[in-house]
C-alpha cells in the first residue's frame, strides 16, 4: 500500500479572478509557480518514486516546478482533472452565489446532480478514483499527486465511504497530506 503525498496546483490566473475554471486551461500565476517551490522545498526531504498529476496546465506547471527541483519523473492523467462544471465553467463563484445559489449547493450536496454538459459528484469521484488505482497498482512506497479542489475532494470522500469531502482538502499549495491508499478492485 503506497502512502501517497496530495497536494492542490498552485494559484492559477482563474483563482487570482475567483472564477470557475473546470477544464480550462489556465497558467499559475507568479505566486503560484512560488509556491510551487516552495512546496517542493517542503517536500525534498521524502524520498518520492515520482509524481503524477492532472493533465491541466495548472497542474503539471505546479508538478514541473517541484519535479525539476527534486529530481523525479512526472507523469500526468485526465483521470485526475478538475470536476467538469459544464455550463458553469467561466462564471464568477460570487455569480454562482448570487444568481444560481440553488443549483450550485445542490450540485454539491447530490451525488448525482451535474451541471449542464457537466459531470456529478459521482462521475467525478469513479474517474478520479479510477484513475489513482490504475496508477497506484504499480507503486511501491511514496508518490506525490498533484490534483484540484473537487478532485481531492472526491478521494478523500471516497476513504471516508462519501462521495465528497471537502473538510480536509488542502487549500493551499504548500499545505498537503498524506493518504495509505489501497487499491480497491470493485
Amino acid at each position: 500500500m503506497p502512502l501517497i503525498y496530495l497536494a492542490r496546483h498552485g494559484e492559477s490566473e482563474a483563482n487570482l479572478g475567483s472564477w470557475i475554471s473546470s477544464w480550462t486551461d489556465v497558467s499559475l500565476t507568479l505566486k503560484g509557480q512560488e509556491d510551487a517551490a516552495l512546496l517542493a522545498e517542503d517536500l525534498k526531504k521524502n524520498h518520492f518514486e515520482g509524481i503524477l498529476s492532472s493533465d491541466l496546465k495548472r497542474a503539471k506547471e505546479t508538478a514541473a516546478i517541484i519535479a525539476a527541483r527534486l529530481n523525479l519523473e512526472h507523469q500526468t492523467t485526465s483521470g485526475l482533472r478538475e470536476r467538469n462544471f459544464g455550463i458553469y465553467t467561466g462564471r464568477t463563484f460570487k455569480q454562482m452565489e448570487q444568481k444560481h445559489s440553488r443549483e450550485w449547493r445542490r450540485i454539491f450536496e447530490d451525488k448525482d446532480a451535474a451541471p449542464e454538459g457537466g459531470e456529478s459528484l459521482e462521475q467525478l469521484q469513479n474517474r478520479a478514483v479510477e484513475a489513482l488505482n490504475s496508477y497506484s497498482r504499480h507503486w511501491k512506497k511514496c508518490y506525490l499527486v498533484i490534483s484540484h479542489f473537487c478532485t481531492i475532494g472526491s478521494l478523500l470522500g471516497y476513504l471516508d465511504g462519501k462521495v465528497y469531502n471537502k473538510e480536509l482538502v488542502p487549500y493551499k499549495t504548500k499545505d498537503f497530506l498524506t493518504i495509505d491508499w489501497k487499491v480497491r478492485d470493485e
